[in-house]
């Protein structure tokens, strides 16, 4: 619990982050060239949508909301690599 609060705030500052400092991730990053080959609005429209990704990744992340698929495929990958004593 305390975790998955620990990770969805890291991520909405992180998001927070990247968004109020675009201009300077894009002047780091540049022109991705296949982000401009393949979006119209470019490279600062991209980070900018990363960053209010992670924003919303990290509400859902923080209030559980994505426990319903999480927890299904993390049993699966621990039943598969159970230790047989």
């Amino acid at each position: 619990m305390f975790t998955q609060i620990f990770i969805g705030l890291s991520m909405i500052v992180i998001g927070f982050l990247v968004l109020k400092f675009h201009e300077q991730v894009y002047n780091f990053t540049g022109a991705i060239a296949s982000v401009e080959r393949h979006i119209t609005a470019g490279t600062p429209a991209f980070i900018k949508l990363v960053g209010a990704s992670l924003v919303i990744l990290g509400i859902g992340t923080m209030i559980g909301m994505w426990d319903w698929i999480l927890t299904p495929v993390g049993d699966a990958i621990r039943s598969m690599f159970q230790v047989k004593t």
